[in-house]
């Protein structure tokens, strides 16, 4: 390059020497000015760094150009890197000049946090919160975006857990599928036989009771024993059918003129005449089946009559008995005193 220039600048001085004799001779405006050349380029701008790259690379970039006639050399910041003929207006050779530089491209240098690979693309879970904050991104612009994910977590993004996932009742794959500890079910191990169905049942994949013997309902949550006492089935709605002898919304009662524990006992005088209808039967789970009879009537069952005296017969001979010891007194007395 040095030896092109040097003979450029000699055929150039040559040239110009000869072009320049006769203008300075006679004075000409064709004399070279003595202004800073003209040849200027512009280098290629740079391009918008993506929002993904914590920062953008750089190019090598170069521009060149050609000085004006009888102009010896490049701009400051320009290369001559060589010449070309000046035209049949310019006797003289015209320097190439070269400016070289660099640009911002938008390819990632670095990525932004919580993003990987050449592309910058958001690790698992997101930029916000790579790997659901429950592990740790291969992140960075030679990174993978593998999530090693902190223990109890696992799937690709550590989405998954035993303790959610599967409600701490089962151990969850990868791709998020449990795998139940004994006695629960459900795609998230949420149901269970002693929850779902109160430990009165057995319950499905989707949630679905199966009662055992006596009890009934969604949740097998009503029972023959608890609802009904014992004294009657209960339905799935919780209404219960008792057994004969017991009446009431649970079978807590016996029904009317029967008695006993198990209202199998009835009343003196039976259902429907409890102490022959002259009294009142000690009924229900606790009594004794005794009567109480009404006045006038007596015996187990009341149906005995008290015998009762004529109206007015007492005091009549009461009255008639005084009246003959008045009678006879007078008498005596009057004998005397004869």
């Amino acid at each position: 390059m040095t030896s092109w220039i040097t003979y450029g600048w000699g055929l150039r001085a040559v040239a110009a020497s000869l072009f320049l004799l006769p203008a300075l001779l006679l004075g000409s405006a064709m004399a070279p000015s003595s202004a800073d050349a003209s040849c200027t380029c512009s280098l290629p701008a740079d391009e918008a760094c993506p929002a993904a790259c914590g920062s953008c690379a750089f190019q090598s970039t170069s521009c060149q150009c050609t000085t004006d006639c009888f102009e010896f050399s490049c701009s400051s910041g320009y290369e001559e890197i060589g010449e070309e003929f000046g035209g049949p207006f310019c006797p003289i050779p015209r320097p190439i000049c070269l400016r070289t530089g660099a640009r911002q491209v938008a390819v990632c240098a670095s990525c932004a946090p919580g993003r990987y690979g050449p592309t910058c693309a958001q690790c698992p879970g997101g930029a916000s919160s790579p790997c659901s904050g429950q592990g740790f991104c291969s992140q960075g612009i030679a990174g993978s975006g593998a999530c090693t994910c902190n223990f109890g977590f696992t799937g690709a993004a550590c989405q998954y857990s035993n303790a959610v996932t599967c409600n701490g009742h089962g151990t969850v794959s990868f791709t998020g599928v449990c795998a139940c500890s004994a006695g629960y079910v459900g795609s998230a191990c949420q149901y269970s036989d002693a929850v779902t169905c109160n430990g009165h049942g057995t319950v499905s994949g989707i949630g679905q009771c199966t009662c055992n013997a006596g009890f009934a309902g969604s949740a097998c949550q009503y029972g023959n024993a608890t609802t009904c006492n014992g004294h009657g089935v209960v339905s799935s709605m919780g209404q219960c059918s008792c057994f004969a002898g017991f009446v009431g919304s649970d079978c807590s009662q016996c029904a009317p003129d029967l008695y006993g524990a198990t209202c199998a006992q009835s009343c003196p005088g039976g259902i429907g005449n409890a102490c022959s209808g002259n009294g009142t039967c000690d009924d229900g789970l606790t009594g004794s089946g005794a009567c109480s009879c009404l006045p006038g009537f007596t015996g187990a069952d009341c149906a005995t009559a008290v015998p009762q005296a004529p109206t007015g017969s007492i005091p009549s001979l009461v009255l008639l008995a005084t009246l003959l010891m008045f009678v006879g007194g007078v008498v005596a007395m009057c004998r005397r005193q004869a």
